[in-house]
């Protein structure tokens, strides 16, 4: 069902959060945030939404399993390196439930309750009229939303044997990306632990970009095939940031030229 779109608006703030266009023409038309991130064409920009503190947690959890695979080799690839070989290059992705010390898993619950009461609206919430609105576009409620029960995607080992739930903690080494697609999940939240040096960043694509755009990538990245379209716009907020946005919105990890990069999806 098409959406039903009301009179022109511009890109919507409030306190700590900033919403970005993706598919510009159609977001302006929008007669709300709510419904342009439940259709996936803008996204949410959180600042400060994860402390120093907890991104360490996390990203220490996954770059100590990071240092075992490194050092053992292969041999233990489906436990410690959760991969869809058809999307990703050297990336790691380590499941926090299924993976991650106590302390990682104790800060990730923090961030999902966190997550929610920005969007709960109740007798004892004072959330932002707008957020709780897009809890109700996406979820169906906009109270009592730490009841509810969350479903995660679940990723599987190639023998069906290890389950590797989400939410997960990817590390991109120097040449890592995760292609163009969409989450197919009510809402994704990401939260970046740690940027690379040059390169990396989360680029946002319209639904309907064509095969023969051109991309706006460097010679180095433009050698890859999966990497072939123009984004609308590219993402590379502080360390803390968090991002959110709707099931069917275009996205990629673009490729890390040094360093590494690393996020809580």
């Amino acid at each position: 069902m098409e959406p039903s779109y009301g009179q022109q608006r511009q890109e919507a703030s409030g306190p700590g959060w900033q919403e970005r266009f993706v598919d510009a023409e159609r977001a302006h038309a929008t007669a709300s945030v709510a419904l342009a991130v439940s259709e996936s064409l803008s996204y949410i920009v959180l600042s400060e939404f994860a402390t120093p503190h907890e991104c360490c947690a996390l990203q220490n959890s996954a770059q100590t399993l990071q240092d075992i695979y490194l050092k053992h080799g292969d041999s233990n690839v489906d436990i410690f390196r959760g991969i869809v070989i058809k999307w990703v290059s050297e990336v790691s992705r380590f499941s926090v439930k299924g993976l991650l010390d106590e302390h990682a898993n104790a800060v990730s619950d923090t961030l999902m309750r966190r997550l929610l009461d920005l969007f709960e609206f109740g007798q004892d919430k004072i959330a932002d009229n707008e957020l709780s609105e897009i809890a109700l576009q996406v979820f169906g409620a906009k109270a009592n939303l730490q009841e509810k029960r969350a479903k995660w995607y679940d990723e599987m080992s190639h023998d069906d044997k290890v389950s590797n739930p989400e939410p997960m903690v990817n590390i991109y080494e120097e040449g890592g990306y995760f292609k163009r697609h969409g989450d197919g999940m009510h809402m994704t939240l990401l939260v970046i632990l740690e940027e690379a040096l040059e390169g990396g960043g989360t680029a946002f694509y319209t639904n309907d970009d064509d095969d023969d755009n051109k991309t706006i990538m460097d010679e180095h990245q433009q050698d890859n095939p999966l990497l072939s379209k123009t984004p609308q716009r590219i993402e590379m907020p502080p360390v803390g940031t968090a991002m959110i946005w709707g099931a069917k919105l275009l996205h990629s990890a673009m490729p890390v030229l040094k360093g590494s990069r690393t996020v809580f999806v």
